[in-house]
């Protein structure tokens, strides 16, 4: 017969080599049609039945076959079509080619889910030879022959509900499948370390990142207690407050410190019971998230913050020790100039002196580390700094450590502040010293860097200072450039922190490397100059008889520095005019007949600060030179807000004959002539 298909019809496949048995078949199983629709309409009226509408039973699509051979070929079109066959009828015995059992392990051995029906007489094959020919019997309902019409139906029913519940089953199971592996995949992706446990203890469920930090896989972990597969500490710590949670039946989250095979690590965990349709909990599940990194991350903020608080302090700090300073060395500086070597007091002043000066380098370490040091960053060759100051390193490292720094092979340009490189340098030199107490020896080496040398600079000069010292661990190195710890470091940390302040002000970095038995590497990165040092002579006039006069306007809002400026400038021959503030010396300046020549001035004061005071006078006396005194960064910026060429700064603290210097090479800058002679 030809098959009869239609979408929504089982398909069955008739294997038998008599054509009578395709078209008793095709009778008993195709669509079946009411013969007496009005018969039907009157037993329902008569018997308050509901009756079927035409063709209720729809049947099924029949595909007609006489060879074994030829119906795989049909099974495997159809199959490709996906309009496979649900249930196949086969004949147990065919004279020609394939019997029916060989029929049907041809059939599964492709299509293991067909249905069959085996139409065969008890005589042909027993029960025990089909088992042991087919191997299988879940799929097979044996029909002997001559069978009711009845029976076939119901055998060719059940069997087909039978082939469509196992597909919408395996297509069920396919999509829990698809929807487990989704799952998975998402929280395997997830930051957070997940576990799913059940009562006894037993994984169920572990994510990607659980098996990673706790360094198992998921075969070896699944079905088994945290006690087989993880140490006792770990188990521990994992099955930590299970009790809790399944005996409050509620969420408890809390931190910990958890021992995993990498290392300590913080981890925020969360653990909940699981319910099932009962209401029962059945498994308890956990999410670990690591809070290592977050802090990290917040201890580097706080730290950063308490630098910033520190460096404030410091720089204000230096700030109000640098005008006691002032005072001290201005004073010491006029005692001494009247005092002859041989007299009692020269001793103690000079020593007065001494003091006074370590002082002021400390004051510049906090300003350092505050980085309100102020910075004059001038082209240099690195050369000639290195050349320059090698006496001064020998002496700082002492008799007992080697100093080994070879000329270099180059001319290397640096924008740098020497007199800053110089510091940074002895801070390096006296930190060796303080590691290799009993000697060792440091080199002194650079070299051009011309990529990847970070920082913002295309190139660089590298700047190398190694010891062979002891080397530090790695809880010194960690706090190596803090400030004001108690990592042994004194106050060589301070003058590390503010190496590394004058560095960043340069532009530049400074690293170290450094392991026990090592000894220790600093690694500073300069700025590259292209254009070779012009230097610029100073030069400073002499008095002459015959020279004008001039005067000079002083502001300071500190009373001992005020008058002791006034006093120097007053015994050097100069006129001069007081404020106490800028609102006072504009008032001073306003009141004056006469052409005001130099303004020294406090860069920052109440009521009106130096810069303001300076430009409002410009305006009145246009060839007014400015000398600004402060000592923070503030004050040299504060220079660049007047016109060019009006002011220069003087940094504090300062002695009376560093002033009376500056005076005179300003004075002269001005002066068309470059002589200003002092008030007689």
């Amino acid at each position: 017969c030809h098959p009869m298909i239609a979408p929504s019809l089982c398909r069955v496949l008739i294997i038998d080599d008599n054509e009578a048995i395709h078209q008793d078949l095709q009778k008993l199983l195709g669509p079946q049609y009411s013969h007496n629709e009005a018969l039907e309409r009157s037993r329902g009226a008569l018997f308050s039945l509901r009756v079927s509408a035409p063709g209720a039973d729809p049947g099924y699509a029949l595909t007609c076959t006489k060879q074994g051979k030829e119906a795989l070929d049909l099974a495997r079109a159809a199959s490709h079509e996906g309009k496979p066959f649900a249930v196949a009828i086969v004949d147990g015995r065919m004279p020609e080619g394939w019997d029916g059992l060989t029929t049907i392990q041809n059939l599964w051995r492709e299509f293991p889910d067909l249905q069959i029906v085996l139409c065969t007489a008890f005589s042909d094959h027993t029960w025990e030879d089909i088992q042991r020919r087919l191997g299988r019997t879940d799929s097979l309902l044996v029909v002997k022959k001559p069978f009711e019409a009845i029976e076939i139906r119901q055998a060719v029913s059940a069997l087909s509900r039978k082939w469509q519940l196992a597909r919408e089953s395996q297509t069920r199971l396919d999509e829990l499948r698809k929807a487990q592996r989704q799952v998975q995949a998402i929280i395997d992706y997830a930051p957070s370390l997940i576990c799913l446990r059940g009562l006894d203890g037993r994984f169920l469920l572990v994510n990607g990142g659980f098996c990673h930090r706790f360094g198992v896989t998921r075969e070896a972990i699944f079905g088994r207690t945290p006690t087989q597969v993880m140490t006792s500490v770990l188990a521990a710590q994992l099955v930590d407050r299970d009790t809790e949670v399944l005996s409050q039946g509620r969420t408890v989250e809390w931190e910990a410190e958890v021992s995993l095979p990498g290392g300590d690590r913080t981890l925020m965990i969360t653990k909940f019971p699981l319910y099932g349709m009962d209401g029962i909990p059945y498994a308890i599940a956990a999410v670990m998230t690591d809070l290592s990194r977050r802090k990290a991350t917040e201890e580097s903020v706080r730290h950063r913050v308490t630098m910033l608080a520190m460096a404030r302090m410091a720089g204000s700090v230096a700030h109000d020790f640098n005008n006691l300073l002032t005072s001290i060395v201005g004073h010491y500086d006029l005692a001494i100039r009247k005092l002859e070597p041989q007299h009692p007091l020269h001793r103690p002043l000079d020593e007065i002196g001494k003091a006074a000066l370590q002082a002021a380098t400390l004051a510049s370490r906090l300003l350092r580390f505050s980085r309100q040091q102020v910075q004059a960053a001038r082209p240099c060759d690195l050369g000639e700094l290195l050349q320059g100051q090698q006496e001064t390193l020998m002496a700082q490292l002492g008799g007992a450590i080697t100093l080994v720094m070879p000329p270099l092979p180059e001319t290397l340009m640096v924008m740098v502040d020497p007199e800053q490189l110089h510091l940074v340098l002895q801070d390096l030199a006296a930190f060796a010293r303080e590691m290799m107490p009993e000697g060792g020896q440091v080199s002194v080496t650079a070299a051009l860097q011309h990529s990847s040398v970070g920082a913002g600079m295309s190139r660089a000069i590298e700047l190398v200072i190694q010891d062979n010292g002891p080397g530090l661990s790695q809880e010194r190195l960690a706090t190596l450039f803090d400030p004001f710890t108690d990592s042994g470091g004194g106050l060589a940390n301070l003058g590390l922190a503010g190496a590394r302040a004058v560095m960043m002000q340069f532009g530049g970095t400074i690293s170290v490397r450094s392991s026990p038995g090592q000894g220790t590497t600093f690694t500073l990165l300069l700025p590259h100059h292209e254009r070779p040092s012009i230097a610029e002579p100073l030069a400073v006039a002499k008095a002459d008889a015959t020279a004008p006069k001039a005067t000079i306007l002083v502001a300071e809002d500190e009373p001992v520095i005020r008058d002791l400026i006034v006093q120097t400038l007053e015994e050097e021959g100069y006129r001069v005019l007081v404020g106490n503030d800028g609102q006072e010396a504009l008032g001073a300046a306003w009141s004056y007949q006469g052409p005001v020549d130099l303004l020294i001035t406090d860069a920052i004061m109440p009521r009106l600060s130096g810069a303001a005071l300076a430009d409002r006078l410009i305006t009145r006396h246009p060839r007014l030179r400015v000398i600004f005194m402060s000592g923070y960064t503030e004050g040299q910026a504060i220079r660049h807000q007047v016109p060019d060429g009006h002011a220069d700064f003087i940094q504090k603290p300062f002695g009376m004959a560093d002033l009376t210097v500056a005076v005179r090479k300003t004075l002269a800058a001005r002066s068309p002539s470059g002589i200003w002679a002092h008030q007689p």
